[in-house]
């Protein structure tokens, strides 16, 4: 991860960890706090017109998405995923897992993640407008195969139910 992390930063990149309440910590600053828990970090240049930081209160950063729609290779969300034997496991509960053929989209050479991979995690912020029209926008458009995957993954994850899946 260091040198992934030493490689965006040499080509410009901004590297911070989303600690919540919409506060960042510069990723070194995260790795050496264990307190501040985080499970992706954001990769994103200053001048992007997807995401701008705004006031700092120390070493926290306040950020701000600025278009609903990403335009530019200008940020790059990394999750930590456990990927063993040809499996991808959600971060969240081992228990669901994809073939990483089925979790990952090939797209001009570069890997992304399944949209029915990428809903799953933002279910998990239900009430942001912007992953309901994000949902909305790709869920009868999914392969049936993927489709069934989502659902299913949504019912083990939300065994009382949950707002997208009534």
């Amino acid at each position: 991860m260091e040198v992934c992390i030493q490689y965006l930063k040499s080509k410009g990149w901004e590297i911070d960890a989303p600690v919540g309440n919409q506060r960042l910590v510069p990723v070194e600053f995260a790795l050496e706090n264990s307190e501040l828990y985080f499970d992706n970090i954001w990769c994103y240049k200053k001048n992007s017109d997807f995401i701008k930081t705004e006031k700092t209160d120390g070493v926290f950063r306040y950020v701000k998405f600025i278009d609903r729609e990403q335009t530019e290779l200008d940020f790059i969300e990394v999750l930590f995923n456990k990927v063993e034997n040809g499996i991808f496991y959600y971060q969240k509960n081992h228990n669901i897992m994809i073939n990483t053929d089925k979790a990952f989209i090939k797209k001009d050479k570069i890997s992304i993640l399944a949209p029915e991979v990428i809903l799953l995690y933002k279910s998990r912020n239900y009430e942001n407008n912007d992953y309901k029209h994000d949902f909305d926008a790709v869920i009868n458009k999914l392969e049936k195969e993927r489709y069934d995957w989502f659902i299913n993954a949504m019912n083990i994850v939300y065994p009382e139910g949950h707002p997208w899946i009534k």
